[in-house]
């Protein structure tokens, strides 16, 4: 599934508690690569869909201290805290794709302590 198909881009909610989210697009250096971020105004969980034109590509999201990466061409995540370097792929821990559920955050972040503090 591509995640960010949960995601109203219309109406940004936040998966987690619901609430509005604020939109901010920005494009990165590559050619025609846009990033559309969105912030909770509640939770400050952030929120990102990665396209060039109709493309879609990626999907990312924060839990917590934590930032994960849908790469929809690999079927995998890349995890990595967030306060890490985003730019360098090799920052991240790749995992295999499971089922997020967003209905609980903090079964998804002890999840996802679990990759992160045994990789």
């Amino acid at each position: 599934m591509q995640l960010h198909t949960l995601f109203n881009i219309d109406v940004p909610i936040c998966l987690y508690c619901q609430a509005s989210c604020d939109v901010f697009e920005t494009s990165i250096g590559y050619p025609a690569l846009v990033i559309d971020e969105y912030t909770c105004q509640q939770c400050q969980e952030k929120y990102e869909i990665h396209h060039i034109d109709d493309q879609y590509f990626g999907f990312a999201f924060t839990c917590k201290d934590l930032r994960l990466f849908h790469n929809y061409d690999a079927n995998q995540f890349g995890l990595v805290k967030k306060e890490s370097d985003l730019k360098f792929r090799d920052n991240y821990i790749w995992i295999p794709y499971f089922e997020i559920f967003f209905s609980n955050k903090e079964d998804l972040y002890k999840k996802l302590k679990v990759y992160i503090t045994f990789a």
